[in-house]
């Protein structure tokens, strides 16, 4: 889930089963600042269904590694539901 905005704010979630993946970009610009963005893809779609700008790498890495180890937690409960 993803919350955004000071004025006007928007919500957006996505589904753990859904997630595809997940990289960390930055460019050059951004190492310079030493941020970078996130982004997760899910099925079904063309682009970054989530980017979450401006998060120091190290953030954004905690973040990618507790979203795949969710997913993966999920997965085997799932199967050991079946």
């Amino acid at each position: 889930m993803l919350r955004r905005g000071a004025l006007w704010r928007s919500q957006r979630g996505v589904p753990l089963n859904r997630i595809q993946h997940i990289e960390l970009k930055e460019g050059w610009l951004e190492r310079q600042f030493g941020i970078c963005h996130l982004y997760i893809y899910t099925a079904g779609s063309g682009g970054a269904d989530i980017r979450i700008p401006g998060l120091p790498p190290s953030t954004a890495e905690a973040l990618k590694l507790q979203l795949l180890q969710t997913i993966a937690a999920e997965q085997v409960l799932e199967q050991n539901d079946a």
